[in-house]
């Protein structure tokens, strides 16, 4: 099926890594896959329910991944209207995010801006640009990323402790103690479950209840909703003892490819 990617002319929607070494494909691919979820979900809201991004092309030198849109089977053009209002909504988010201006930044679009900034943290690259219609939307720099991910990675028991403070550990379901031997060394069966950005749990034997999940950004991106799961990690407990979750280390895929 032609979808006729290659024939368009500029401006074009692209991703502009200017790297000084091999960026890890895993980079690439999270950094595509997070912010793909971001642009659905902004998609959704005003209305359009089968858009993805779609990968145009890539030039070489300093990475550019040209991104276009479809919709559906043919619906292209349409799509690529979306571009240019997500690009500033990317923007508003990182502004939020660095207390910039007020308002409320999703768990996807964080996971989207947190890949943007990782080739810089990670000393592959100077910066990354979003680029649309000739215009920078996002300009992430060092001091750029490093002043991001101290908003979306405090250290580890500072987000525990944050999550229990937010959860209601009076709702939370309750592990038994050869769940959490199980969780912490041969894992627990469950399904994953996506809600409104979210993930759940919904472990083998535990009466459909969704378990709140919290993981590191390479973990989550890899979940699929209603896939199913071998998850190790740890629990999360309230002050009183009770389990409000569950922080997840590794997940493999049963049954997947």
């Amino acid at each position: 099926m032609d979808y006729e990617l290659q024939e368009r002319e500029e401006p074009r929607f692209e991703i502009f890594i200017e790297n000084t070494a091999p960026v890890p494909a895993p980079q690439i691919a999270t950094l595509l896959t997070t912010l793909n979820a971001a642009f659905r979900q902004f998609s959704r809201r005003v209305g359009r329910r089968d858009v993805t991004l779609a990968v145009a092309s890539v030039e070489q030198g300093s990475i550019r991944i040209f991104l276009d849109a479809i919709e559906g089977a043919q619906k292209v053009w349409e799509a690529r209207e979306l571009l240019t209002p997500f690009a500033t909504h990317l923007i508003e988010a990182t502004q939020i995010l660095l207390g910039l201006r007020s308002g409320r930044v999703s768990a996807t679009d964080k996971k989207a801006i947190e890949a943007i900034s990782q080739p810089v943290a990670s000393g592959s690259a100077t910066q990354v640009n979003l680029v649309n219609n000739g215009t920078i939307h996002l300009h992430v720099d060092e001091r750029m990323a490093d002043a991001l991910l101290r908003v979306l990675r405090p250290p580890v028991q500072e987000r525990v402790d944050d999550f229990i403070e937010r959860e209601q550990p009076a709702k939370a379901p309750m592990l038994s103690q050869q769940e959490v031997h199980a969780l912490e060394t041969d894992g627990l069966e469950g399904a994953a479950v996506s809600v409104d950005g979210d993930w759940y749990a919904r472990l083998h034997g535990g009466h459909g209840v969704l378990v709140p999940i919290k993981a590191d950004s390479n973990v989550t991106a890899s979940l699929q909703h209603r896939a199913l799961y071998r998850l190790r990690g740890a629990v999360l407990q309230g002050p009183l003892g009770e389990t409000v979750g569950i922080y997840v280390t590794e997940a493999q895929q049963i049954g997947g490819p």
